[in-house]
């Protein structure tokens, strides 16, 4: 699956919208890590966490191609919601017939984060600061406690409060993405 499938799919399981650029990125982050069928360009170290400049400019060309609405919210950032249009829900409904167990597994992943943090950025973006660098150091991951990925975030130009390490190593346990200690 590419990039633009994966994004319609994913804002198709929940209602055929979604907020936020963040959670957008973070979500398919998550997908990409479970299913090995994803095809997307490895991840980047970024502000927020693991960074797709891919799924930007997917959200970026399905907006301009009519597949998404790209909603403007005006507040302390700017965001953004993205909603599928009635030609992005036939794509996403034809997506959905032709790879049943990928997007069941997005779905699931959508709604474990709906249910968990009501896909609020932060977590999100915690949990995928906690995945990244558990995945892209070379310790191994069974040897890792939550003090361990706060002091090596860092490394990453990370901060990450114990509150902010335990939201994100809940979602992933839930996701059944990591083992920490």
């Amino acid at each position: 699956m590419n990039v633009y499938e994966v994004v319609a799919l994913t804002i198709h399981s929940n209602k055929d919208i979604l907020g936020g650029r963040t959670a957008i990125q973070k979500l398919i982050y998550f997908v990409s890590q479970i299913n090995s069928n994803i095809k997307i360009k490895p991840y980047e170290n970024y502000f927020h966490g693991p960074f797709s400049r891919e799924v930007i400019s997917a959200l970026e060309a399905m907006s301009a191609f009519s597949y998404l609405y790209e909603i403007p919210h005006s507040g302390t950032y700017e965001k953004y919601e993205y909603k599928l249009t009635k030609k992005g829900i036939e794509y996403a409904c034809h997506l959905a017939k032709q790879h049943p167990s990928e997007f069941k597994r997005i779905s699931e992943i959508v709604e474990t984060c709906n249910e968990l943090c009501k896909l609020n950025p932060n977590p999100l973006s915690y949990a995928t600061k906690t995945h990244y660098i558990l995945k892209n150091t070379n310790e191994s991951q069974t040897d890792y406690t939550l003090n361990d990925v706060r002091r090596v975030a860092t490394d990453f130009g990370w901060e990450i409060s114990q509150n902010d390490a335990d939201a994100g190593a809940s979602l992933l346990k839930k996701l059944n993405l990591v083992k920490i200690s």
